[in-house]
């Protein structure tokens, strides 16, 4: 009855234009019933400087990057209403630390239609400093460049952007007589990062820089939009550590899409209203990309006016897509559409190549010159450099050495300890891709080396645990070994390297190898785990690595957090975020006589023996003098409490105590007998 209404009203109109002679056009009503519809947010977050597509057809996976991203919006029926980033975007992958997000932000900006409307910043987007991120979205030859939102940063340089408002136009058409009403709904857009991300970023990098409370900012800016603003759909970007305990504490936000835990998220969450919080989260490095469908009910009241109209969203009905590269490669595959979806990745290829070209022209740029080969693997070539860097790269190159040459994994760690002033150093294998050759040493030798966009972090922890990971990771470290060596064995009976390493199986956790600096260690390979590290003396000051002191570690991101392998790391504690592992080597490599000072900081690896003859010729012992005595003490005493001394007394002293126990029983059973 409701939908027959506005048809009887065009009737009885025609009819009276009949009558007085008046013109009717047919081609505007306005609808009794409820108008349904939705706000389209296409969405991306933690692509940590990926850029460019491409598909691994026998694994089924990819990057989507921007011409793939470019290739989902044009497959839309119709356009998405925005286009948002929840944050780490301009940090990660070298293409983008090169020239510090800029690279990625004319991305952003140019690369398809009028580009992204709005990100939020990641706590790794920091990293080139607070005033060049405020203004990262300058970079780009466009007339409406993407809007940096954080509404929880104050600044003494600038002011932040908390939201930007879009009034979407919309049409709404009757099916059956094609008459027409045309309505508006107005979007805003908040983002924030979590403030507690914010206490890790290096002080020096956020100078001048605060964070309030991120749910309190959005709650206050969202409360302005609709009722300053007049928006009908709130819409929230953030970077939280956890993205549904966020958006439970947010109120009058309809949808939250969310970064930083790099995960695949699509979950309603109650608000502090009470109301649902459509929440989404599209995985990382641009893996996925993210489609939500956010639905409202347009309510006319009957009425030709719109200032009685009502509009009601249920995000919680929505609907969330998520596409991933196989999607692109599959459009790029169609029959019928797959050349003008060729043409879309084409034309963003085009806008990537001088991108691409800088990029190159700067990792041809000699960064300085190494008088030694730190190879990754047995030669330049790198032969063995998977296997190596957890094997032999931590024992005696030949029989009979007792001290090993720097390696790539000191490199790597010293150029930790230059950036941080850390104590300690770690690396695992796993994230050692290349190594440097005598020679110049260029900043594409650095990226292979480091490839994965990981940023160095500083942590602190006790002496103990950080023994106890070492004397683990040594643990790792020779099961691999006796991998290796049946392998090179197979190997050398004629059968293939891959055959090889399917009958000897490497550990699952092989790459946690862990490459060490800021000591000076002795290990002791004939021992078992617990008992190989004889001696560790830091660097520093030459002081002993102290069980009960606590110390400051520089580490990658990823390996710290791996406390399956590595239980002891659950008791760190985080402190500073730094740059990216590869900026960490440019910087030290750049530097005069950057290898002697590499080396004073990494430090050294030795070999020897913790035990002592364990067959001694029994013979008197002397009573030792009080000074002797008391010196024999401390040395027990440093090794019951933990502390790293040279082992064997207890052996020796329990031989002696069974030869007197032995003499002892002979002259009772001699004198027993003369008895009888």
């Amino acid at each position: 009855m409701r939908r027959l209404l506005p048809r009887l009203a065009l009737t009885a109109a025609l009819l009276a234009g009949v009558l007085i002679g008046a013109p009717v056009y047919a081609t505007a009503a306005t609808p009794s019933q409820v108008i349904d519809g939705a706000v389209t947010v296409m969405h991306t977050n933690d692509i940590h400087g990926s850029y460019k597509y491409s598909y691994n057809a026998s694994k089924g996976t990819g990057t989507i990057g921007f011409d793939g991203l470019a290739v989902l919006y044009s497959a839309q029926n119709n356009a998405p209403d925005f286009l948002l980033d929840a944050g780490d975007t301009f940090h990660g992958q070298s293409f983008a630390t090169m020239s510090e997000g800029k690279s990625i932000a004319e991305l952003m900006n140019t690369f398809y239609a009028n580009g992204y409307d709005a990100t939020t910043p990641g706590n790794h987007d920091w990293s080139y400093g607070a005033d060049k991120l405020r203004t990262m979205a300058g970079n780009g030859a466009t007339s409406t460049p993407f809007a940096m939102l954080c509404a929880n940063a104050t600044s003494s340089n600038g002011v932040w952007s908390s939201s930007i408002t879009k009034t979407l136009n919309r049409t709404w058409k009757d099916s059956e007589d094609s008459s027409t009403f045309d309505y508006k709904i107005k979007v805003g857009v908040v983002g924030a990062m979590d403030e507690s991300l914010g206490s890790s970023l290096r002080a020096d990098l956020v100078a001048g820089t605060s964070f309030s409370g991120a749910a309190d900012a959005i709650n206050a800016e969202a409360k302005r939009l609709r009722e300053d603003e007049g928006c009908n759909v709130i819409v929230c970007i953030a970077h939280a550590l956890n993205a549904k305990a966020f958006a439970a504490q947010l109120n009058g936000v309809d949808a939250l899409v969310a970064g930083h835990e790099h995960i695949n998220l699509d979950e309603n969450v109650t608000g502090a209203d009470g109301k649902p919080v459509r929440v989404v989260e599209a995985g990382s490095a641009f893996a996925e990309v993210g489609l939500l469908s956010i639905p409202y009910e347009y309510d006319t009241k009957g009425t030709e006016t719109t200032n009685d109209d009502i509009v009601t969203v249920s995000a919680s009905d929505g609907a969330e897509t998520l596409y991933a590269a196989k999607d692109v490669n599959d459009l790029l595959a169609d029959p019928d559409k797959g050349a003008f979806y060729q043409n879309q990745l084409d034309e963003v290829r085009n806008k990537i190549k001088p991108l691409d070209d800088a990029f190159e022209s700067e990792s041809n740029k000699v960064l300085g010159t190494s008088a030694t080969d730190y190879f990754y693997g047995e030669d330049a070539a790198g032969t063995h450099g998977w296997e190596m860097v957890r094997t032999t790269d931590l024992r005696p190159s030949k029989a009979g050495d007792t001290a090993k040459a720097q390696t790539i994994g000191h490199v790597i760690c010293g150029s930790y300890l230059n950036l941080t002033g850390a104590d300690l150093a770690i690396e695992n294998a796993g994230g050692i891709r290349g190594g440097i050759a005598a020679g110049d040493v260029t900043a594409g030798n650095v990226i292979a080396i480091s490839p994965y966009g990981n940023t160095v972090e500083t942590w602190t922890m006790s002496g103990a645990d950080f023994l106890a990971a070492l004397e683990h990771s040594l643990q790792i470290s020779d099961d691999c070994n006796d991998s290796y060596e049946l392998q090179q064995a197979y190997v050398a009976a004629g059968h293939t390297e891959q055959e090889a390493q399917d009958k000897y199986k490497w550990r699952d956790d092989s790459g946690s190898v862990l490459s060490f600096g800021g000591i000076n260690v002795t290990i002791d390979w004939t021992q078992s785990e617990g008992k190989r590290i004889v001696s560790a003396t830091l660097t520093k000051d030459d002081s002993t690595l102290d069980p009960a002191k606590t110390y400051t570690v520089a580490t990658n991101n990823y390996i710290i957090t791996n406390t399956t392998d590595f239980p002891t790391f659950a008791n760190a504690t985080k402190h500073t975020e730094w740059g990216t592992c590869e900026a960490a080597l440019r910087a030290l490599i750049g530097q005069n006589g950057w290898e002697s000072k590499m080396a004073s900081l990494a430090g050294a690896i030795s070999f020897g023996s913790a035990a002592v003859d364990p067959t001694p010729t029994p013979a008197p012992t002397p009573k030792p003098s009080p000074k002797t005595d008391t010196t024999t003490t401390k040395v027990i005493a440093k090794k019951t409490t933990g502390k790293l001394a040279a082992t064997g007394d207890r052996a020796l002293a329990a031989v002696g105590a069974c030869l007197i126990a032995g003499i002892v029983i002979i002259i009772l059973g001699i004198i027993w007998k003369r008895r009888r």
